[in-house]
């Protein structure tokens, strides 16, 4: 089984590193599983190309 994710980690999915240095002061060094599992598993902080702000996975298409 692998290693828990640490908040630290999160600077490698985009998130800032003030606010990863918010968070480590603030909570656990590591994500909760439900948690890790959104990243790893589901890409909730993986964007794409399409609408900014959308994780890709859930990005609607763009033919209306």
């Amino acid at each position: 089984m692998s290693e828990s994710m640490k908040i630290r980690n999160l600077k490698n999915h985009g998130i800032p590193s003030h606010i990863v240095n918010i968070w480590e002061k603030d909570y656990p060094p590591y994500l909760l599983p439900l948690q890790e599992e959104a990243v790893r598993k589901y890409g909730v902080l993986d964007y794409g190309e399409g609408i900014m702000g959308l994780p890709r996975r859930y990005t609607p298409p763009l033919d209306y």
